[in-house]
């Protein structure tokens, strides 16, 4: 008799988050479990493919945490306004949609609308907890933490496996049933934990930025384990082999050491300031060295294709045919046709997606073919507004997290990034912390004394 392993993963995921739950709070514990469950949800699956439930019920259970703790959040009015319009613009499409196809209504809202709940769960629980229990928010901020280092580990140890050893059986199964391009130059473009190499780049080009500066204000221990994946996650992204992901993970970057130092964030500033351009410069000796590698030759390649694109076939392809009938299709529907009308939504419903499957290859136009143009200005003034709380804040964590929404603005120019669950889902919850842990949301306190050697932040 054969015992499916789920049966033995369910009891054992129980304990742990029950254990989890008596010392975070049991939405903090969902939380840190739906970090690692949406950073290797196809990795998860190769064991039993029953592991699918798990980023199914984180989730909806974001969707639900979000619900309920909204009203914690401290955000601008144009945050407010700019966010709750376009999130009324896509209920308006859900409910025009749900009637003629049910299944591909609630599956095109949720991949819609999935970063902005995640978003909403991290920072209304992390509100409420630092306003509750300054004690409790500190060990909860470590568990998120400790979550993103297993996943971005977990996805830079199967990224450079998949780089320099090429897949498995599973995982060419799982990248030729996305029906992405995974070979380019010859070379595999890894997919770590996930389906797809899009999705891999993407989780590696919003975090690894966010891990490098926030690893500058952590304690020595917890330092030194950020710097590590940072440094391993940055070797990963920039062997993806994907120009929208490099691009935007280095945008991101440069942004960080641009920022102003303040009283609070000027220890923490000035160790990013001197580690993080050693990390890039010794990357670039590594890449200079290995020049006669193909794969580090492919890398290189692919990063500064960007200064000559009109000799790059997968560019050239794209002005030709993919942006030219992404542009037609929202200029014919420039009020927006609803969640799904355009991204992996569409290609895993044509039959029910509008204009059938549809690939944009550019995230703005993705995001305008589905909420249109109010809903999607909407949308982005108020992913603006928060980017400009965050980036003026005093808290390390606020200000890192800022940089993820840098990286995903500039690398959404090269790819409709925005529907891709796993990462946007981690990314957003990250972003929720920063918010969490910004000014606004102050009582006395700042954030996470334990893992931090910067100054508390000041009284608000």
């Amino acid at each position: 008799m054969t015992i499916s392993p789920l049966l033995v993963a369910v009891p054992l995921v129980g304990i742990a988050l029950y254990v989890c739950a008596s010392t975070v709070g049991l939405e903090a514990a969902f939380i840190g479990f739906a970090v690692v469950s949406f950073s290797i949800p196809t990795f998860l699956e190769g064991f039993s493919s029953a592991a699918a439930y798990l980023t199914l019920v984180s989730t909806f259970g974001l969707l639900a945490i979000a619900i309920l703790n909204f009203r914690h959040i401290r955000v601008g009015t144009a945050a407010r306004v700019g966010i709750g319009i376009a999130l009324a613009v896509s209920v308006l499409f859900l409910l025009l949609n749900v009637v003629s196809a049910f299944s591909y209504a609630i599956t095109g809202w949720v991949s819609l609308t999935l970063p902005v709940a995640a978003a909403a769960a991290g920072a209304g629980t992390f509100t409420a907890l630092r306003h509750q229990s300054p004690e409790r928010y500190s060990r909860a901020v470590k568990f998120i933490l400790a979550a993103l280092f297993v996943g971005i580990a977990a996805n830079a140890a199967l990224g450079l496996k998949q780089a320099f050893f090429g897949y498995t059986p599973y995982e060419l199964d799982s990248v030729l049933a996305s029906g992405a391009t995974y070979i380019v130059g010859g070379q595999v473009r890894p997919i770590g934990g996930y389906g797809s190499s899009q999705a891999y780049g993407l989780y590696m080009a919003l975090l690894v930025p966010f891990l490098l500066f926030y690893a500058a204000s952590l304690e020595k221990h917890w330092r030194t384990i950020a710097n590590v994946l940072g440094v391993v996650g940055l070797v990963g992204l920039m062997l993806s082999l994907l120009r929208g992901s490099m691009v935007g993970g280095l945008a991101a970057i440069a942004v960080g050491l641009l920022l102003p130092a303040n009283a609070m964030v000027q220890t923490s500033l000035r160790r990013a300031r001197w580690t993080v351009p050693l990390v890039l410069v010794g990357l670039g000796a590594v890449a200079i060295t290995q020049s006669d590698n193909p794969r580090w030759s492919a890398a290189v390649d692919r990063l500064i294709s960007i200064f000559n694109l009109s000799s790059d076939t997968s560019y050239n392809a794209r002005v030709s045919t993919t942006f030219p009938r992404a542009l037609a299709a929202f200029e014919n529907n420039i009020w927006g046709l609803g969640g799904g009308a355009s991204g992996p939504v569409s290609q895993t419903y044509p039959d029910a997606a509008p204009l059938g499957p549809l690939t944009t290859d550019n995230g703005y136009l993705n995001l305008g073919i589905q909420l249109g143009i109010v809903g999607g200005v909407f949308l982005f003034s108020g992913v603006l507004a928060i980017l400009f709380m965050l980036l003026k804040d005093v808290s390390p964590l606020a200000r890192s997290s800022a940089l993820i929404i840098v990286a995903l603005l500039v690398a959404m120019v090269f790819g409709g990034y925005w529907n891709l669950a796993g990462p946007m889902a981690v990314a957003s919850i990250m972003v929720g912390l920063g918010i969490a842990d910004s000014r606004r949301n102050a009582t006395g306190r700042g954030a996470t004394d334990s893992i931090r050697n910067a100054e508390p932040l000041a009284a608000a």
